[in-house]
């Protein structure tokens, strides 16, 4: 493992602020926030960057969301590992339900262990030299090297199997009765957020939505509207 003893490796802020401010522009739903949101996404990189950079290395960008930003990481302590690392985008007048919506219900999900659920590996919180909302939580988890189930079962470079669609369903379906029996809903289920790996395992990803069911529990949820639950679909339009 590398210790404080380590040179810290290099992460290149600036092509990476880029490669965002690209990622923005090419989705209509975000381009038009970029100017407001840049300031703060750079002082967040630049906080990862002074908190990992003596583990991890070389960050490449994964994602970007309604809810977040995920970037490829290399963890030089475990083998040159590829891991993921995911904090809240720095949305304007939304920064406390962003930060609970990945802090509240990242030591539950922790805990959760199957093989069609991507792992957490650690989670913190950081300050930035913004203000206000200067704090923000992040966590790592596994890299899941492959496609969404939607781009996956229509690719013209393979075709899928009954037999492997059936095994692919099963094992997500499997996924989600294990997150019930551990009374937790993720809340955003949808083909993209259902990788498959060249091995054909369906890996159910974007868990920062997740949360654990209490009784009399009322919370904000996040969700992509057109696969919710019909009769949720009409409360949140009525």
């Amino acid at each position: 493992m590398p210790t404080d003893t380590q040179p810290p490796y290099t992460w290149n802020l600036n092509a990476l602020s880029r490669k965002i401010a690209d990622r923005y522009a090419s989705e209509p739903h975000l381009k038009q926030h970029w100017k407001d949101e840049r300031p703060k996404v750079e002082s967040r990189l630049k906080a990862l960057a002074t908190r990992m950079q003596r583990q991890y290395a070389e960050p490449a960008l994964l994602g970007v969301g309604g809810a977040g930003i995920v970037l490829r990481i290399t963890d030089k302590g475990l083998g040159d590992q590829h891991c993921a690392v995911k904090f809240p985008r720095p949305v304007a007048g939304h920064h406390d339900l962003l930060t609970a919506l990945l802090d509240k219900e990242i030591k539950h999900l922790a805990t959760l262990r199957h093989t069609s659920i991507v792992r957490i590996h650690s989670r913190g919180t950081l300050l930035t030299a913004t203000t206000p909302s200067s704090h923000f939580p992040y966590y790592v988890m596994d890299f899941v090297s492959g496609e969404s189930s939607s781009k996956h079962l229509s690719s013209d470079d393979h075709s899928v199997t009954e037999v492997e669609l059936v095994r692919l369903v099963a094992s997500t379906l499997d996924a989600i009765a294990y997150l019930h029996r551990r009374c937790t809903a993720h809340l955003d289920i949808k083909p993209d957020n259902i990788l498959v790996t060249a091995d054909g395992v369906p890996i159910i990803s974007d868990l920062g939505t997740a949360k654990k069911a209490r009784p009399g529990l009322q919370t904000a949820v996040a969700c992509t509207f057109g696969y919710v639950h019909p009769e949720f679909a009409a409360s949140l339009s009525s």
